[in-house]
Parts: C-alpha cells; sequence; structure tokens
C-alpha cells in the first residue's frame, strides 16, 4: 500500500472514530435521563430524526472534503516537494520543481528553484576551475597509459589481498580464455592464474618482508590455453616498510627476456617522450582507490553499499512465463567497482533457445529467431556468466524476473546463482514512495539520465547501472548504507509481493 492510501485509509479511520464517539456521547446522555423522560424525548424528537441526522450526514462529508483538500493542497505536493529537493541535491542539479499545491508551497517551490540555479551557476564556475586546474593530471595520466600499454610484456597490479588495481592489454591478451575467470577490477588474482603456486609466491614475499627491508622478486610459470607463460612477481612497498601491494609482469615462454625493472619502466619513459610518441586513451584498466579497501568479506550483510562489488545485468527471453517453458535468449551484464561501471568490462551473449519466440516478445526486443540459430545453448551460457559475477552482488530491474528464469535451469545445468540480489525497482520506490510510476525509462527521466540501446539485455543493464549508483546516493540519505539495509527496505514495498 503506497503512502496516498495509507494517509486516507487514516483519514478514514479516524472521521469514523470521531462519528463514534460523538455518537457514544449522545447514547450516553440519553441513559442519564429517567425512563419516563426518555419516553418523552424518544416521542418528541421521532418526527424530527431524518433532520437531527442531517448534521451527521454533513460532518462525514464535511471531513472527507477537508482530507481531501488538505492531502491535495499541502501533504502530498509538499512529500512530492521534498523527493524532488532530494533529487536536486544528490543526483540532478538540473531538475526543476513544480507543484500543483497551494499557493504558499507554489511560492516556495519558486524560491529553491531560484535557489538551485544560483547553486548550479556557483557549481559550474567550481566544475570549470576544477578542470583547468587538473588537465596536467590528465596529461600525466594519459602518459601512464601510453607507457604501460606500449610495453611488451604484461602487467598487473594488486592490492596487499591480491585484488586486481590495474592490467594493460597485453596481460589481458595473455590470460584470456574461453572458460574461466579472465581479468577484471577486484577480481582475486589466484583465481586468475588457476595456480596453487601464486598463494607460495605471495606467501613468500609476505614472509621475506617481514623478516628484512629487502625483497627479493620471485619467478614461476603459469599455463594458459596450452601456452607457458613466465610470471614474475614484485613486493609494492611504501616508505614505511608496508606492503602496499604486488606487480605481475607475464611473457610468453617462446618471447622470453629479460623482465623489466623500475629503472628500465623510467628509461622506456624518456625514450618514449623524447621519441614524440602520440598520447591518447589506452585500454589500460585501473582504479588506485581499490588500494585503500578491502574486497574480501566473510558477511556482506553489515558491508557498506559503496565497498561492494555489483555484476548489474539484465535478459530477454521468448515470454513472461518461466515455468511455462519460456527461454532466455540474451544475456547482458556489467561490473560496478569501487562505485564505477566499467565499461571495458561486459558480458553480452545471444542464447539458442530451441524454442519458438512469441510475436508480443520479438515486438519488445526486436531479436528474430534467425539470429539465434547457431548460437550457444543455454547450458553453455550460464556457466560462463556465472564466472562472469562471481564474488559480486546481483544488482536487476524487476530482478525477480530474471532469477525466476535463471532458477528454473538449475536442476538441468547445475549451475546455481546464490549471490545477494537487489532491485532497483524495489529501491526506487523505496527512496520515492509517493511516485505512482517505476520503470527503467521512468526512474531514467527522474533522474535525467540518457537511455540508449533501450530492450536490448546489455543497453538495459547499463541503465539499470546508472540507476543503481544514483540510488546509493539517495538511499544514503534516508539512513540505509548498507547491504543488510538496502534489502530489508526493499521487502517493505508492495513491489516486493511480485512472483513470476
Amino acid at each position: 500500500m503506497n503512502l496516498r492510501a495509507r494517509l486516507t485509509l487514516l483519514w478514514v479511520i479516524t472521521s469514523l472514530l470521531i462519528i463514534l464517539l460523538l455518537l457514544g456521547a449522545g447514547i450516553f446522555i440519553f441513559h442519564q435521563f429517567s425512563p419516563s423522560d426518555q419516553q418523552i424525548l424518544i416521542e418528541v424528537l421521532s418526527p424530527y430524526r431524518f433532520h437531527l441526522l442531517s448534521p451527521l450526514f454533513f460532518l462525514i462529508f464535511a471531513l472527507i472534503w477537508g482530507a481531501k483538500w488538505f492531502l491535495e493542497k499541502y501533504w502530498f505536493p509538499l512529500e512530492q516537494m521534498l523527493e524532488d529537493m532530494e533529487l536536486i541535491h544528490k543526483v540532478n542539479p538540473s531538475l526543476r520543481i513544480e507543484t500543483r499545491g497551494s499557493s504558499q508551497l507554489k511560492a516556495l517551490a519558486a524560491k529553491f528553484n531560484k535557489m538551485a540555479v544560483n547553486t548550479a551557476l556557483a557549481q559550474n564556475e567550481i566544475k570549470k576551475n576544477i578542470n583547468q586546474a587538473t588537465w596536467k593530471l590528465e596529461e600525466e595520466k594519459h602518459l601512464f597509459e601510453a607507457l604501460f600499454e606500449n610495453l611488451p610484456t604484461g602487467v598487473i597490479m594488486t592490492n596487499p589481498e591480491g585484488h586486481i588495481l590495474l592490467y594493460n592489454h597485453q596481460a589481458e591478451k595473455l590470460l584470456e580464455q574461453k572458460k574461466g575467470l579472465n581479468p577484471g577490477l577486484g577480481r582475486d588474482i589466484r583465481k586468475i592464474f588457476e595456480s596453487s603456486e601464486v598463494e607460495q609466491v605471495l606467501q613468500g614475499l609476505r614472509s621475506q618482508l617481514a623478516e628484512s627491508e629487502n625483497v627479493s622478486d620471485r619467478s614461476f610459470f603459469l599455463e594458459r590455453n596450452g601456452r607457458p607463460l613466465k610470471s614474475l612477481a614484485h613486493a609494492l612497498v611504501n616508505q614505511h616498510h608496508l606492503l602496499e601491494g604486488f606487480l605481475f609482469y607475464l611473457e610468453e615462454e617462446t618471447s622470453l627476456g629479460e623482465f623489466p625493472d623500475f629503472q628500465e619502466i623510467s628509461l622506456m619513459q624518456e625514450r618514449k617522450i623524447s621519441n614524440n610518441i602520440i598520447l591518447r586513451n589506452r585500454p589500460i584498466y585501473y582504479d588506485f582507490d581499490l588500494f585503500q579497501k578491502s574486497l574480501r568479506h566473510s558477511e556482506l550483510n553489515d558491508v557498506s553499499t559503496r565497498d561492494l562489488n555489483y555484476t548489474v545485468f539484465d535478459t530477454e527471453t521468448t515470454g513472461l512465463d518461466p515455468r511455462g517453458g519460456d527461454e532466455i535468449i540474451s544475456i547482458g551484464a556489467m561490473r560496478i567497482i569501487n562505485r564505477r561501471i566499467l565499461f571495458e568490462e561486459s558480458f553480452e551473449q545471444l542464447v539458442d533457445p530451441k524454442r519458438r519466440i512469441s510475436t508480443a516478445s520479438i515486438e519488445i526486443h526486436g531479436i528474430q529467431p534467425q539470429v539465434l540459430e547457431g548460437c550457444p545453448t543455454i547450458d553453455k551460457v550460464l556457466p560462463e556468466f556465472r564466472s562472469f559475477c562471481s564474488d559480486s552482488v546481483l544488482v536487476g530491474h524487476n530482478v525477480a524476473f530474471d532469477m525466476s528464469f535463471l532458477k528454473m535451469k538449475e536442476a538441468k545445468t547445475g549451475i546455481s546463482f546464490n549471490n545477494p540480489v537487489l532491485d532497483t525497482l524495489l529501491l526506487s520506490a523505496v527512496v520515492h514512495p509517493t511516485q505512482d510510476l517505476h520503470s527503467l525509462d521512468s526512474i531514467a527521466e527522474r533522474l535525467e539520465l540518457h537511455i540508449e540501446g533501450r530492450h536490448t539485455a546489455l543497453g538495459d543493464a547499463v541503465v539499470t547501472a546508472q540507476i543503481f549508483l544514483a540510488l546509493i546516493t539517495l538511499l544514503e540519505e534516508r539512513g540505509i548504507f548498507t547491504l543488510n539495509h538496502a534489502y530489508e527496505a526493499s521487502q517493505k514495498t508492495h513491489y516486493a509481493r511480485l512472483r513470476y
């Protein structure tokens, strides 16, 4: 039951209580008279009983009309104003308040809009100054990207726990595999390398650091897609002799040479500058804020929503009835690490459903049956998707629908998804309880998000990811900071009763 219905019901109950109280008072006074006086009173008032009830009906009408007038003129517009103010403050500064309430609320909205315009102008000026002050940092960033991308060696950097902070294109190429886990920000290096020797190397570096200030590099071998890879692990230590992370160099054994040390990297940097290397955005994937974060949690319920890893996904299907035999025909997903959407790490796969697609579904997603011929079946796709979303919280819009399709395939494929799950439909109802519409389009319009590729699995996943990041900020305004808080708040909305 939404807020409008609850308030209306509350007003009706209050009105009935007032009427019952008046009736009770009348009956009490009537019984204070003697029986003879009561009989006289009945005889005198009996011909006028309908006239006596008229004030009661008028009172009921006045209470209903008064409730309607108050709710429409003050309460509901005020609730809407508060939600819009929150959106302007936290998510969409260009939004302006429009109210249909009383003249006082309209005047208040006009003054707030004027303040919002002035604030937006001030913020734009601040952003302009910041952009001018940080252009050198951007140039250094591009230089850094060019340096690492032009290295013939694969480079991976992790935090002390072994979660990836940086990797270059060469490392991605060397470690790429059709099945299993590929490199990605925040992923565990031990799961990427799939070698028991890696843990021994890391423990050896930690032990050596605890015993001595001089830590020697350690080399080991990996096998990937039938090719031997030579790897070198280096401990990153700060000025206080504390471990900050690990650096891994990777090369194919057939092109084996000496791994570059830090002095060689500096020389390469000078040489690239002197040779007028063109600097541009490169496919280097990094997030050094992960240095400060621990991504290994035994219990996620009390972890801040800002510190969790997310996989935002969507599916397209042959129809709307998973129990009736409808199948998934497309899965699209994006990863969110450190509150940043990793557009370079996406999952998109068409699936052959081995059955017909309903005309109504084709009109929505536009996927024709002939496009799916020769695509892998769901039993081949789900293991890859599970690897992609491992160690993360699943996020979707009306995700109960998508999860029901995945659940129906557990027995056949042996693939289960036990990740925690959050739903942007429910979270939107939490932060905007007075809104009637919580579709992807409606939420994106409220948050002024640009939509591309709607009704494709990957396109909807991107929109959902953008919406989710905005909702995290709005949830914090309501005191919802952890995964458990978000889940419990979601389950209190009436949308949580949806079942598929």
